[in-house]
C-alpha cells in the first residue's frame, strides 16, 4: 500500500472514532443541559473500563517522562479522546536510575500499566525480571506500517525484544547532539565543544551513567590524541584503553575503558570545566536561556522549545557520529490481569499513526516509528504550510545527525555488561 492510501486509511479510521466517541458526548451533554444536571460523569464507562470492550473507555496508568507523552499535552488529550482511554501520568526523570528504581526495587509491575522506556535498553532490564508483558502485534492494526528501521529485519527490531520476545511498541527515537548558543560561538561540529577550555566553566553534561560515557568515549576514540582538548588527562595506558573500543556502535566499555572516559571527566571537572552537571529537561532548557551555559549536550525538545521563544539556539550534526536511542511503550506484566491491556494497544495504535509521528516531530523533535513520508503527508494536510515546512526541516536536520559519520556513533545503554562497575564508576565521577 503506498503513502496516500495509507494515510487516507489511517484519517478515515480517526474520523470515525472521533464521530463516534464526540456523537456519543454531545448527546450525553445535551440531555443533562435539558435536566438542569451535572456534565456526565465516568459511571457510564466504568463498566467497560477493566473489560477491554472498544465501545466504551479504558484507564491506563502510565510512567513517563513529561517529554514524551504527558496528559495536558496536545498529544495526551489528543490520544485520549480519540481513543477513548483515560490516562493517568506519573512523571519520571528521562534518565533510567528512577525507572530502575521503580520496577528493580519497588513492584513497579503492579502500581502501572504502561511504561516509557527511558533512553532505550530497558527491554533486558525488565524483560529479564518478568516486569514486562509480551506484545501480540495482531492487537494493533496498523503494525505493519512502522518504519523499515522497526520491521522485523530493520535494525532497531531487536530493541523491542528480549529473548526473542516483542516486548514494545516504538513511542520515539532520535539522534542527539550538543545545544549551542548561536550569539556566543561558532556551529561546533565536534563534541569536543564541552571539554574546550575557552568554554571553561560554561558547558554542561548529563547526568547519566548510560549517556555521557557513550559519546565522551566516542570523542575520544574518534579523534587523534593530538586533537583531543586536555589530552594529558589519560596516560600512555588509558589511550591505549581507548584505542581498543571497537564496533560502530559505543554502549558497552570494559573496565579499562571506562576507567579511561571516566578520569577523563573527573580531570575536565577538576578543571572548573562544567558549569554543572544537570538531570532534568527544565535544568538544562533554562540553562541555555540564562546563558548561563554556551554548549551543552541536551535533548531536542529543549532545543525546539527554546526557538519556539526566541532563542538563537542551534543542535548541530557530530562529526564523530551521533547519539543514538530509540524508546518504548512497554505493557508491563501486571496490567492484562487487570484488564488494561485494550488501552495499551491503543496507545500502540496511535503511537504509529502519521498524527502522533507529525505532532512528535513537530512539538519535540523526535522521530518515531512512523515513515517522515508519512508524517509529512499528515503535516501538509493538517499543518500550515509554514509549520509543515519547519517539520521537513526538522526531520532533514535529524537524518543529517544519523549519517553524520555513517554508522559509527554512540548509543544509549542503562543495562550494559558491567551495571554495577558503570554505577560505581559514576559515582566516583559526580564525587571527585
Amino acid at each position: 500500500m503506498d503513502d496516500a492510501n495509507r494515510y487516507r486509511m489511517y484519517t478515515e479510521t480517526m474520523n470515525r472514532r472521533k464521530i463516534l466517541k464526540y456523537g456519543a458526548a454531545a448527546g450525553a451533554v445535551g440531555l443533562a443541559g435539558c435536566m438542569g444536571g451535572e456534565s456526565p460523569s465516568e459511571d457510564s464507562s466504568s463498566e467497560n473500563s477493566a473489560s477491554g470492550d472498544e465501545s466504551g473507555t479504558v484507564s491506563l496508568s502510565v510512567a513517563s517522562p513529561t517529554i514524551g507523552f504527558p496528559v495536558e499535552d496536545p498529544i495526551g488529550k489528543t490520544f485520549m479522546e480519540g481513543y477513548d482511554v483515560e490516562m493517568s501520568l506519573k512523571s519520571i526523570p528521562a534518565t533510567p536510575a528512577e525507572l530502575i528504581q521503580l520496577f528493580v526495587a519497588g513492584d513497579g509491575e503492579n502500581q502501572f500499566d504502561v511504561v516509557w522506556d527511558n533512553g532505550g535498553g530497558m527491554e533486558e532490564l525488565l524483560g529479564s525480571r518478568g516486569s514486562l508483558a509480551e506484545v501480540d502485534p495482531s492487537q494493533i492494526p496498523n503494525w505493519s506500517d512502522r518504519a523499515s528501521a522497526f520491521q522485523d529485519d530493520g535494525y532497531l527490531y531487536d530493541t523491542m525484544t528480549y529473548d526473542g520476545t516483542l516486548l514494545g511498541v516504538p513511542s520515539a527515537r532520535n539522534a542527539d547532539s550538543i545545544a549551542y548558543l548561536r550569539d556566543q560561538i561558532d556551529e561546533p561540529d565536534s563534541w569536543g565543544v564541552v571539554f574546550d577550555d575557552q568554554y571553561r566553566g560554561q558547558t554542561a553534561i548529563i547526568d547519566d551513567y548510560a549517556n555521557a560515557p557513550h559519546w565522551t568515549a566516542l570523542y575520544l576514540r574518534e579523534n587523534d590524541r593530538a586533537e583531543v582538548h586536555n589530552a594529558d588527562l589519560l596516560s600512555d595506558s588509558q589511550w591505549n584503553a581507548i584505542d581498543s573500543i571497537e564496533g560502530d556502535k559505543i554502549n558497552n566499555l570494559n573496565v579499562d575503558q571506562l576507567d579511561a572516559v571516566i578520569e577523563y571527566l573527573i580531570g575536565q571537572k577538576n578543571l572548573g570545566q562544567f558549569r554543572t552537571i544537570w538531570q532534568s529537561f527544565g535544568n538544562v532548557s533554562n540553562l541555555l536561556k540564562n546563558g548561563e551555559v554556551v554548549a551543552s549536550y541536551a535533548y531536542e525538545p529543549s532545543v525546539v522549545a527554546l526557538q519556539a521563544e526566541g532563542v538563537d539556539i542551534g543542535y548541530p550534526a557530530m562529526r564523530e557520529g551521533n547519539f543514538e536511542w530509540d524508546d518504548h511503550w512497554f505493557m508491563t506484566s501486571g496490567a492484562p490481569d487487570r484488564g488494561r491491556d485494550e488501552g495499551y494497544y491503543r496507545l500502540a495504535e496511535y503511537s504509529l499513526t502519521p498524527e502522533y509521528g507529525a505532532m512528535m516531530n513537530d512539538t519535540r523533535g523526535f522521530s518515531t516509528g512512523v515513515p517522515v513520508a508519512e508524517c509529512m503527508a499528515y503535516a501538509e494536510e493538517n499543518f500550515s504550510a509554514e509549520r509543515a515546512q519547519r517539520n521537513q526541516e526538522l526531520f532533514d536536520l535529524r537524518q543529517a545527525r544519523f549519517d553524520a559519520n555513517g554508522p559509527t556513533h554512540a548509543w544509549n545503554n542503562p543495562n550494559p555488561d558491567l551495571l554495577d562497575t558503570y554505577l560505581d564508576e559514576w559515582n566516583r565521577f559526580l564525587n571527585a
